[in-house]
């Protein structure tokens, strides 16, 4: 306030911000481009898990598709595999890394990420339920895929 001939005179300054409504507002705009940021990572990081998983579950898919392939003698490859390697007929459990020769090199390929178990069950005769799990490692954490199906064999000679 200033005097000016013994009247009170008010200082009217309403064109600018203060400083401290300068701040404030600099601080809210810090604080949701965090905020932002933090849900953009995240959902980065979700896509990436996603199509991890979509990769998987097409691996195992494939090779499940492949597992029902007929061979030269009207057997399907999981047939074929388990009277060459000597597998039980009932039940068993098979690292992908150990047939991988009897895949297409696409398949084989993706073994490199993907790690693979095929596990069998008969569950009736010349019926056999089998899982495909598929386990793989992506920025330090483990993740797993499963997928099961049934299939007809002919393990008779």
């Amino acid at each position: 306030m200033a005097k000016r001939g013994g009247n009170l005179m008010r200082i009217n300054n309403s064109r600018g911000l203060t400083l401290i409504e300068t701040v404030i507002a600099l601080s809210l705009i810090v604080v949701l481009a965090a905020a932002f940021a933090g849900a953009m990572t995240t959902g980065l990081k979700t896509e990436n898990q996603m199509n991890n998983r979509k990769e998987a579950v097409s691996f195992a898919g494939e090779i499940v598709e492949n597992l029902k392939i007929r061979t030269a003698n009207n057997k399907n490859l999981l047939s074929k595999i388990i009277k060459e390697n000597s597998y039980s007929e009932s039940s068993a459990q098979i690292d992908f890394s150990e047939i991988n020769n009897y895949f297409s090199n696409t398949i084989s390929n993706q073994s490199n990420f993907y790690n693979a178990v095929i596990k069998y069950t008969e569950k009736n005769v010349g019926l056999l339920e089998v899982t495909i799990e598929v386990e793989w490692t992506a920025n330090g954490e483990n993740y797993n895929e499963k997928i099961v199906t049934l299939l007809a064999v002919d393990l008779n000679e």
